[in-house]
């Protein structure tokens, strides 16, 4: 049950009880993920959990490729996507060049020091991924997890934040996360 959980670290597969709290990469973590699914099926070049999965485009420049049976409404100016037991919600935040990102990333980095969260951090080009997690009360006796998750390159951030009831939908938002994608041939508007 979620709520019996306290911190965020209790909810990675692969840590140890009493091993102190480190930043780990995504790239561990989905390959942990392989063998807690029955078929999974590579996308892009990344594993996904979903048996059948479909590229959604957030702006002209980013993309997540997400199980099919995703709803879809826009709130204000960000895109919404949730089924039973996970919501989505995007923001897209745009800066004028890398010293703004490393504020940026500094900033996110002290408030998931703040709230002593596990962290993942990812490079992958010009891409650059940092996430934490954490426990949110909903209402009394009922907390669900989250994870925001934050994509960035040179010039935008794609901010995901991922809400489930259960802790086995993790791995899946982690490999949702690995899949979202910057296409630079197109023109942000």
């Amino acid at each position: 049950m979620v709520g019996a959980l306290h911190r965020a670290p209790n909810f990675f597969p692969n840590k140890v009880p009493g091993q102190a709290s480190k930043n780990r990469s995504l790239q561990g973590l989905a390959v942990a993920s392989y063998s807690s699914f029955d078929n999974p099926t590579y996308a892009n070049g990344t594993l996904n959990a979903y048996n059948s999965y479909m590229e959604i485009q957030i702006t002209p420049n980013w993309t997540i490729e997400l199980d099919d049976d995703f709803y879809r409404r826009l709130e204000a100016e960000h895109l919404v996507l949730w089924k039973r037991g996970i919501t989505l919600l995007t923001a897209v935040y745009r800066y004028t060049g890398e010293k703004e990102r490393l504020a940026l990333v500094a900033k996110l980095r002290a408030k998931a020091e703040a709230l002593q969260a596990e962290t993942i951090d990812e490079h992958e080009g010009e891409l650059y991924r940092f996430g934490y997690l954490q426990p949110e009360q909903v209402q009394a006796g009922h907390t669900r997890l989250a994870l925001h998750a934050f994509t960035t390159m040179p010039l935008s951030c794609l901010h995901t934040s991922f809400y489930f009831d259960e802790p086995k939908e993790l791995q899946k938002a982690l490999i949702a996360w690995k899949s979202v994608r910057w296409h630079a041939d197109l023109e942000e508007v």
